[in-house]
This record gives structure tokens, sequence and C-alpha cells, in this order.
């Protein structure tokens, strides 16, 4: 993963601190700490396959199909409650 680099963008609504790790400290770390290196491989593997559910609505399914998907999912009592996250 040396040769791949792209932008980040970070919004939060609350006060927030970011710590970044030089990849050569954090090879270092994930080589002693099997955990950080389960940890991002679980990360990672978390964000592939929302990633590719994403992609597979956008092109196997109508969009009429997705947004009753989205209201099902987000609606309850007659209220539509939007995630933070669209």
């Amino acid at each position: 993963m040396d040769g791949i680099s792209y932008d980040v963008f970070i919004q939060s609504t609350q006060n927030t601190s970011i710590a970044i790790t030089p990849s050569s400290i954090f090879q270092i770390l994930k080589d002693k700490y099997p955990k950080i290196n389960n940890y991002v491989l679980s990360l990672i593997t978390k964000r592939f396959n929302t990633l590719i559910k994403v992609l597979e609505q956008a092109l196997f399914m109508p969009l009429s199909s997705r947004i009753c998907d989205f209201l099902k999912e987000n609606a309850s009592n007659n209220t539509l409650k939007l995630p933070m996250k669209l």
C-alpha cells in the first residue's frame, strides 16, 4: 500500500483531534502489535464491503427500488429519520 495515495476530507460537528502516523512508524507498529494489523484489515474490509454494496445498488437496482429501501430503513411511526452521512 506504499504506492497508494488519496485525498482525505474530515468533517466533524465536535472538537476533533487527528494524529497522522508516518507509514514507516505504522509499519513497525503493525508488525509488533498484530491487533493493530487485524483492526486495520477489519476496517478496510468493512469499508470495501460497503463500497461494493453501494456499487451493486447503483448498477443493478432501479432508483425507485433504492428510494423504497431507503425509506423502509429510515422511517418509523410516520417519521423519516435522515442519517447524518448521506
